[in-house]
């Protein structure tokens, strides 16, 4: 029993916990941000709890460039 909870651990860590995508050419991290007016993080992916209200669309953007937007790590998908 306890092989079954420690997999289900782990596999439940690299479903949410997971990094940023990268791009294999650019080096670039990209992460993705809601567009609407009161949307201040960024997300690993598309699928995060996060950004299932988003009122906007949805973009992948760069790191760098949400940032420089001064959007903070949600804490769903990076555990902060």
């Amino acid at each position: 029993m306890k092989p079954i909870i420690l997999f289900s651990a782990l596999l439940f860590g690299q479903l949410f916990f997971t990094q940023p995508q990268q791009s294999e050419s650019s080096g670039e991290v990209y992460v993705y941000v809601c567009t609407g007016s009161s949307s201040k993080r960024y997300h690993n992916n598309t699928q995060c709890r996060g950004l299932q209200n988003c009122k906007g669309e949805i973009r992948r953007v760069t790191l760098s460039q949400a940032k420089e937007a001064n959007r903070t790590p949600c804490k769903l998908c990076y555990g902060n």
